[in-house]
């Protein structure tokens, strides 16, 4: 694991190194057949998975969930290796390169675009080469796939940073728009049916009988 973080520096400076060399000279290495790159490359990479592979059964990281795959660990270090990069030089060269722990959260340490100067020097530097290269005619399609590969790792960080400071923006002015308030809900009408008071006739048919059986008699 110590030798993780140099050796991930010096990949990063040797990649973009070659990549610079052939864009801007057209210098190159040893001349191989394309299949027997592509069988070396793929069994230094089919060695690297499974290298990893097995020891992902000790993982330790207190970040990443048990039995996962690990592929976020593997994108941030790949970003990361600009930082390795600095680090290595700083320790190489005796530099003050110090480990300072910043105020968590976006209002008490916001990013701004200086805070990713060391990828855009490097983004700078590739799409410099890679711009060099179509003025000078050096034009081979791996050196150029590699260093767009570079390009994008360097953009990479600053292109997900606009994006979450445009979806803040965009959620700050979702709330500072005033919500109307609903309507009054309408009266309630209650409807009442008033049934007359029956008349007395029952009375009146009771009298009428009396006084028919009293004449009878």
């Amino acid at each position: 694991m110590l030798v993780y973080y140099p050796m991930t520096a010096v990949n990063w400076l040797l990649g973009i190194l070659s990549c610079v060399l052939f864009l801007w000279f057209g210098a190159s290495g040893t001349q191989v057949a394309a299949s027997i790159w592509l069988m070396l490359y793929s069994d230094a990479a089919a060695l690297q998975i499974g290298l990893y592979l097995w020891n992902r059964r000790h993982n330790v990281s207190p970040h990443e969930p048990e039995g996962s795959g690990g592929l976020a660990g593997m994108a941030m270090s790949a970003l990361s290796a600009p930082i390795y990069l600095k680090s290595l030089g700083s320790a190489v060269l005796r530099t003050d390169g110090r480990f300072v722990v910043t105020p968590k959260g976006g209002q008490a340490s916001p990013d701004r675009l200086l805070t990713f100067r060391i990828h855009l020097f490097w983004a700078a530097v590739l799409l410099s080469s890679l711009a060099a290269s179509v003025y000078l005619d050096h034009t081979h399609v791996a050196m150029r796939t590699w260093a767009t590969l570079g390009l994008a790792i360097s953009l990479s960080p600053v292109v997900v940073w606009a994006w979450t400071v445009r979806q803040d923006k965009r959620a700050e002015a979702a709330r500072a728009v005033p919500v109307p308030a609903p309507p009054p809900p309408e009266p309630a009408y209650v409807t009442t049916t008033t049934t007359p008071a029956p008349q007395a006739t029952t009375t009146a048919s009771a009298g009428t009988t009396a006084t028919t059986t009293a004449g009878g008699n």
